[in-house]
């Protein structure tokens, strides 16, 4: 992985890096309070097939922080660097996991320039009112409308050690797989004068909600490859808010995790492995042999990795609840697993320039009628 900064519109934008250039791109935003830190593991996860960049925001981790009155801190304003950054870099098309912040400057990329989304990924990245869960957001809400000293001191609050990590914990029914590193290192990173760039932001939030109804347009018109990825028992987006993706999209694959708001914290193996599955449908495979070719696709079924041993079949693209224990990683079957998951029906060894046929590179036998076509769905499964 490399640590870069680039100079966009003035400004030094740190991102994360990693992966084969040509190969396709996934762009990794980030949400509030963190930074790219948050994908740490994420980007090496994927970074064997795809082209991984996770950029700092202007006010965030190791990027720029100009003063309020140097730089306008808008949603709209962030997603203009994030799209100037792609831009400079020659991404020209992508798909993007978003994560709280990183939706709203995601969504308005993709409603700039809809054609550069290859796909959606959402971990806890709102698009409908469904998700926001009152207890937090009240406060938020009054003080965009009003802002002075009767609504400020409640949202201040969000600024604190103390709700940073809560916002790693909450939802998580084992803390001791978040690690301390986590809120610490973006509570130090909230940097004196901070504190006012985040009162701005809290201020341009309802922009993000206005929003909607454009960005659920476009859902339907384009009906853009979505995966939600979202941790359950998050007490900031509430897992209402991914089920309703699929009023407007009703293919959108979606997986309820037994976690909160930094999911990837806590079920790191479960995502990526749906996140490899659901692109490997997606993209265009880069071979590692060099160079790119697209993949050979079973009739419309979407393959995932295995979470577990037991699995059964079940309606392609419907909505599933899974609550996953930390454990093994979905992604430990081995060459031939990454082959059958990514959807090809023989495998290539480059070994002295032979090919080879694996034995376990072969199509999973038919499905009986009527029995449907598609993912692999967990035995554990919320009612």
């Amino acid at each position: 992985m490399h640590h870069r900064i680039a100079k966009v519109q003035g400004l030094q934008v740190f991102y994360r890096e990693a992966g084969f250039a040509d190969a396709p791109a996934v762009v990794l935003l980030h949400g509030f309070p963190t930074s790219s830190h948050m994908f740490r593991h994420l980007i090496p996860a994927l970074a064997d097939r795809y082209h991984v960049i996770a950029p700092d925001h202007i006010g965030f981790g190791y990027s720029s922080m100009p003063s309020t009155s140097e730089f306008p801190y808008t949603f709209e304003a962030l997603a203009d660097v994030t799209a100037a950054l792609f831009d400079d870099l020659g991404v020209d098309r992508f798909a993007m996991y978003v994560q709280d912040y990183g939706a709203p400057i995601g969504w308005r990329l993709a409603l700039g320039s809809p054609q550069r989304i290859a796909a959606i990924i959402t971990q806890n990245g709102n698009a409908y009112t469904d998700s926001f869960v009152r207890s937090f957001w009240d406060g938020l809400f009054a003080y965009a409308a009003a802002p002075g000293p009767d609504t400020e001191p409640p949202v201040r609050a969000a600024l604190t050690l103390e709700s940073t990590h809560w916002q790693y914990e909450n939802g998580v029914t084992d803390p001791t797989l978040i690690s301390p590193d986590t809120w610490t290192l973006d509570q130090a990173l909230l940097a004196p004068g901070n504190d006012e760039i985040q009162l701005r932001l809290f201020r341009d939030y309802p922009s993000n909600v206005d929003l909607y109804p454009r960005l659920q347009e476009y859902f339907r018109t384009s009906q853009v490859p979505v995966l939600a990825v979202w941790g359950a028992r998050d007490e900031i987006f509430g897992p209402d808010g991914a089920q309703a993706f699929q009023r407007d999209l009703p293919h959108a694959e979606i997986h309820l995790l037994d976690s909160g708001h930094f999911a990837l914290e806590s079920h790191l193996e479960v995502i990526t492995g749906y996140i490899r599955g659901f692109l490997g449908q997606v993209f265009t495979h880069f071979d590692a042999c060099g160079g790119t070719r697209p993949l050979r696709r079973r009739g419309h079924r979407v393959r995932h990795p295995r979470a577990a041993k037991t699995h059964s079949w079940t309606q392609p693209w419907r909505a599933h609840r899974d609550v996953h224990e930390p454990g093994p990683g979905p992604d430990v079957e081995g060459m031939w697993g990454v082959l059958r998951r990514a959807g090809l029906d023989a495998g290539v060894v480059c070994a002295g320039g032979d090919a080879a046929r694996g034995q376990h590179g072969h199509r999973q036998p038919p499905l009986q009628p009527g029995a449907g076509q598609g993912v692999r769905r967990r035995h554990h499964e919320r009612p």
